[in-house]
């Protein structure tokens, strides 16, 4: 949230009205959020694998290193909301404001996302 403030007042850019810059915000927000899911230096442990362990199989991958290779594979769609919801705590609400969806489309790519990510861990050796 800190780099995306300095690049506001580095950039300064003019905005004709208030939502213009929220929508800014959220933009680059956004993408610098999937500039860190691209990173390789993210790797921490998060919720996410306690949630899709309980629910797929023993061989479920117990580092956080194996999670996020798991959700950088997903589409686009499916990664954008995992991201946002279990890495950086967003509410359903608010991803759906950022990405500019309905919350149940959001709600939807979630429980989506959940299932891909265990279909893949299933696979796994």
């Amino acid at each position: 949230m800190q780099e995306v403030f300095v690049k506001l007042i580095e950039k300064q850019p003019k905005f004709s009205c208030e939502e213009q810059q929220k929508a800014w915000l959220y933009k680059v927000t956004s993408n610098k959020c999937k500039n860190i899911l691209k990173s390789s230096r993210y790797k921490k442990e998060v919720p996410i694998i306690e949630e899709i362990s309980e629910i797929a199989m023993p061989s479920a991958p117990e580092k956080a290193d194996d999670i996020v290779d798991y959700v950088l594979e997903l589409e686009e769609k499916y990664r954008a909301p995992i991201h946002l919801y279990y890495y950086e705590d967003y509410s359903i609400k608010e991803i759906a404001k950022i990405l500019r969806l309905n919350p149940s489309t959001v709600s939807t790519h979630l429980d989506r996302a959940r299932f891909k990510l265990k279909e893949m861990m299933s696979e796994a050796p």
